[in-house]
């Protein structure tokens, strides 16, 4: 099964299911509706400027109603002063001013819940850091 569009995968979902063959064991633990956790896959650009950038991630599990933030794994801190999803699983973020001279690795954190989750493919992947503005 693959979900490739809803509002919000931090809240319970319904959806109805259609199976070729029968209803499989354990169909009713789907009857309550199911919830996605977040997974950042990937970063639009590893690199951007101390005075600010947008970053395009790629992030599994969210919709257009859902609040997450990218944030440095190691220090913890927010690195978006703004963060949207666009679409389902594009999250736009513009990055706040700061000097980040050794790659840091990004995760993802669920702005209402504080719930922090890391990266789900390899960490270069997630990795940023940033240049001297000019």
């Amino acid at each position: 099964m693959q979900v490739d569009t809803l509002t919000s995968g931090l809240s319970t979902n319904s959806m109805d299911l259609y199976f070729s063959v029968g209803i499989p064991r354990g169909y009713t633990e789907l009857d309550g509706g199911i919830t996605f956790a977040p997974q950042l896959v990937s970063l639009s650009s590893n690199t951007g400027s101390q005075a600010g950038s947008k970053i395009t991630a790629i992030v599994k599990g969210v919709g257009i109603d859902d609040q997450v933030t990218l944030y440095d794994r190691l220090s913890g801190i927010d690195i978006c002063e703004s963060s949207k999803v666009t679409s389902y699983g594009v999250l736009e973020c513009i990055t706040i001013e700061q000097e980040i001279s050794v790659a840091a690795e990004l995760g993802i954190k669920e702005i209402d819940s504080n719930a922090k989750h890391a990266c789900a493919s390899s960490s270069a992947d997630c990795m940023y850091q940033t240049f001297p503005a000019a």
